[in-house]
């Protein structure tokens, strides 16, 4: 069974979650709370109360999950049966929300698989399932919620209709375009009509006859209530950026072509760049146009040194008017080649050209840590480059991490060291560990905005894994709430922690 190969068990008020045996207890418990108040969330939005807990089944990997209950890299819930499956994630789960709302959709649905439907719930209407879920969960992509990705899609002229993402056209649409616009559409749907409607919107999988205005007056309201409001800086650029088709990471291949992908992910994982280079020659030999192997080949020739190869491979993306997704990967790709092969003034020239390109926050936030090292000096532009591009092609373990921190915070008097040192921890679940370079990297202060920023976050994640609320209480009302940005966050917090004093009534962002 799932049980016996997963491991343990662990029974909660709302939700049970089955994770590996191997995963600490904290770790499990941690995902229980994701669970119970996202089912909390889910209710409080819906207006709905669950009467079953719901059974959270988190994998080892999609390998796992595929060969356990039959769906590989795809996140599922199957509502009629209260279940969610996922493989196991950074903490807060991000994804974990989405499908619990699935589940919990279930108690405003009909028919046999208990979702959003017509005729009886046997024809399902993907684009209320989606809709509903992630209007439910709000959670931000890219520091967005879906209600700016909207704005901004509107602002590109980019923004599809109700009636072409509400029914089977959503699997038509982009995804992003898809999932953004209808979660903000039935958000709106459900401030202008209320809980009640939408829960009848769901049951019946339509939303003509049901609501109180027409759905072009939803439409026109919707559209106003986002050109209404005020986007964060950047926001437009990296609506663009994702607007553009042909995601690096996002193809489909015949077999052979799908076969050779595979072994090119082998031979990067590996860092075997000859290998890598002989794969991308024979996936361009089927394809002269594959974009994404041409900008995996981009970096591939740029690690082995081979600098004209790579940048000829670049200026043949831009020539070919490749999507700017694209262009940017191939394009940091190069530039991580020149640091990777100590290349440091090549890879500071480039990294700065690429910096007002790079609209996405995260992204953005790696490029400037690249860039304090390179400005520094060599000594120090190593240990960035060994902790964020790994030696000889391969990430640092946790070990080898922890000591290249320790080495720049004896050449810094910042807080950079600290801080790319708790987000080491973190990313181990060291919770309590991460605790003490947080505050040193407070004390010392952070070089960068970008940096203060993330540091905001992640002091809240931490305060909150350990359950310090007096301080997390502080952390919301001062330093998170001076940064307009952090609102969304903020309230996401607030919520959690009023849910853990005071149950299922708090939960409701």
């Amino acid at each position: 069974s799932i049980d016996q190969q997963l491991g343990r068990v662990l029974p909660g008020h709302a939700c049970v979650v089955h994770a590996p045996r191997e995963l600490a207890l904290d770790a499990a418990q941690r995902l229980l709370d994701d669970c119970e108040f996202s089912v909390a969330q889910a209710e409080a939005g819906l207006g709905v109360t669950a009467t079953r807990p719901v059974h959270a089944f988190f994998y080892r990997s999609a390998e796992e999950k595929r060969r356990l209950m039959g769906a590989g890299a795809t996140f599922i819930a199957k509502p009629w049966r209260d279940e969610v499956h996922l493989q196991l994630d950074r903490w807060p789960h991000p994804v974990l929300a989405h499908e619990v709302v699935h589940a919990i959709a279930a108690y405003a649905s009909r028919g046999p698989f208990s979702v959003s439907g017509t005729l009886g719930g046997w024809f399902p209407n993907p684009g209320l399932i989606e809709g509903v879920a992630v209007a439910i969960a709000w959670d931000e992509r890219d520091g967005l919620t879906p209600d700016e990705w909207s704005a901004g899609l509107l602002a590109h002229d980019a923004l599809p209709a109700p009636q072409d993402f509400l029914g089977l056209g959503f699997g038509t649409l982009e995804p992003r375009r898809a999932y953004s616009a209808a979660g903000s559409f039935v958000r709106y749907l459900r401030e202008r009509e209320g809980a009640e409607t939408l829960r009848e919107v769901h049951r019946l999988g339509r939303v003509a006859g049901v609501t109180r205005a027409s759905l072009a007056e939803l439409d026109a309201g919707w559209r106003a209530h986002l050109r209404g409001l005020t986007l964060p800086d950047g926001a437009l650029d990296l609506v663009a950026l994702r607007l553009t088709h042909g995601s690096i990471f996002e193809t489909v291949c015949p077999h052979r072509v799908a076969q050779l992908r595979a072994t090119l992910a082998g031979d990067l994982a590996a860092a075997d760049l000859e290998s890598a280079r002989r794969t991308c020659r024979e996936l361009l030999a089927i394809d002269g146009h594959d974009l994404s192997t041409r900008a995996f080949a981009v970096g591939v020739e740029a690690r082995s040194g081979r600098f004209t190869e790579a940048q000829a491979g670049l200026t043949w993306l831009t020539e070919h008017n490749a999507p700017k997704a694209v262009e940017a990967y191939a394009a940091a790709a190069l530039a991580d080649g020149y640091f990777a092969r100590d290349e440091l003034e090549r890879a500071r020239a480039a990294y700065e050209a690429l910096l007002p390109l790079q609209p996405e926050e995260g992204s953005r936030r790696q490029l400037e840590v690249k860039l304090l090292g390179l400005q520094a000096s060599r000594e120090q532009a190593r240990i960035v480059r060994s902790l964020l591009l790994g030696d000889a092609g391969r990430p640092p373990g946790p070990a080898r991490a922890m000591q290249l921190t320790r080495q720049l915070g004896a050449l810094r008097g910042d807080g950079l060291a600290p801080y790319l040192e708790a987000r080491q921890l973190m990313s181990e679940s060291e919770y309590e560990a991460a605790l003490l370079p947080l505050r040193q990297a407070e004390l010392r202060g952070l070089p960068l905005p970008s940096l203060v920023r993330e540091h905001k976050r992640m002091l809240a994640t931490t305060l909150y894994a350990l359950a310090r609320w007096d301080e997390l209480d502080a952390h919301l009302a001062g330093p998170m709430a001076d940064d307009p940005s952090l609102s969304t966050l903020t309230a996401y917090w607030r919520a959690r922690r009023d849910f853990r004093r005071g149950g299922a009534q708090a939960a409701e962002r």
